[in-house]
């Protein structure tokens, strides 16, 4: 008879239970190393129905005049912070204060000094501080990057994105949202610049509201964006609130000896042939299907750093502030209508 020798897990706290909570409750729920002891949600009675499905009747759900119980418990080693974007600075630091590892949908502060200092301090205490750009670790564009970086098509000459939701946003969501910018492009700036390994020298955006409650917001829900590159390259992004033929997600690179494309999937490919000629399934409608792996791979790299299994992590401090002030660029490209020249500013 053999037995293995039983392996702590890994206590987790979750924040928030909005579009990204409720992925990665399911996540953190299916992985056999994670404890998931507590969900702070203001509105409790709408996590009840998640626990029931997931079986986790060990779960506590509190609101946030109860948070100190995540503080105070020595079995929480790590927090998950879902919550709207104005309210993440102040739980990261409280969270670091209470020496637990962090992982926070993006950005992990609305001025990027204030994120800097959350970096710092998350140094101080020797615990590590996750930014969430989930995109970077779907299975099909960490091999386009891969492969583009062993130089398989050569020296590259231009990068293209396109990302474009499937179903308008709520509006609710929309408000709290931190700008079309920030919410929707900046995901498609970190993986080029993830992808090239460089930054850009200039920075155009241009972009247009046809949305009625995008217009009231003073907002756009269309935009166009070119950043250029030291090694010559040349990036665009084309992006759009709305495709009623379902949630849009392609990339492209061109190089001197080729090109590779990562397209957009589809949950069965096939084809179905008639009068009216080929024709094929419509493609993922939203983010949480066409991103499922990449969550789950998210979140498993996490719990890597948690447990000390690797010591960097895929997204640095760096690459936050440097992808956050480029979305900062486009809003002043788009409202002064020129081109912006790209440099970090001075901390």
């Amino acid at each position: 008879m053999t037995s293995v020798e039983r392996k702590k897990k890994i206590g987790v706290a979750l924040f928030g239970v909005g579009r990204a909570g409720t992925i990665h409750i399911k996540n953190l729920a299916a992985s056999p190393r994670v404890d998931l002891r507590w969900i702070v949600e203001e509105d409790t009675k709408k996590v009840t129905p998640i626990l029931e499905q997931l079986y986790l009747y060990d779960t506590q759900v509190i609101s946030t005049k109860d948070i100190s119980n995540v503080w105070n418990d020595e079995k929480t080693d790590a927090i998950v912070v879902c919550v709207p974007t104005l309210l993440h600075e102040a739980i990261v630091l409280k969270g670091l204060d209470a020496r637990k590892a962090i992982f926070v949908e993006k950005p992990i502060a609305v001025k990027l000094k204030d994120a800097r200092e959350c970096y710092i301090k998350a140094a101080k205490v020797g615990k590590p501080l996750f930014c969430a750009f989930n995109r970077r670790f779907d299975p099909s564009i960490r091999k386009l990057r891969q492969r583009v970086q062993n130089g398989e098509i050569g020296q590259i000459r231009c990068i293209k994105s396109t990302a474009r939701d499937g179903s308008f946003p709520p509006v609710e969501y929309l408000k709290i949202s931190g700008g079309f910018y920030h919410d929707c492009a900046i995901h498609d700036i970190d993986l080029i610049l993830w992808i090239l390994g460089e930054k850009p020298i200039s920075v155009f955006a241009q972009g247009h509201a046809f949305n009625d409650a995008t217009k009231a917001m003073n907002d756009v829900d269309q935009a166009a964006i070119v950043l250029k590159f030291p090694s010559g390259v040349l990036a665009t992004i084309d992006l759009n609130r709305e495709a009623v033929y379902g949630y849009d997600q392609r990339l492209e690179v061109l190089g001197s000896k080729g090109m590779m494309q990562s397209q957009n999937r589809i949950e069965a490919p096939l084809t179905r042939h008639n009068e009216e000629g080929e024709l094929l399934d419509p493609i993922f409608p939203s983010f949480v299907e066409r991103y499922s792996q990449s969550y789950c791979d998210e979140m498993d790299h996490f719990l890597d750093a948690v447990e000390g299994k690797t010591d960097k992590l895929d997204v640095t401090m760096e690459d936050t502030l440097c992808t956050s002030w480029i979305a900062d660029l486009c809003e002043k490209s788009m409202h002064q209508g020129k081109v912006i020249p790209f440099t970090m500013p001075q901390f």
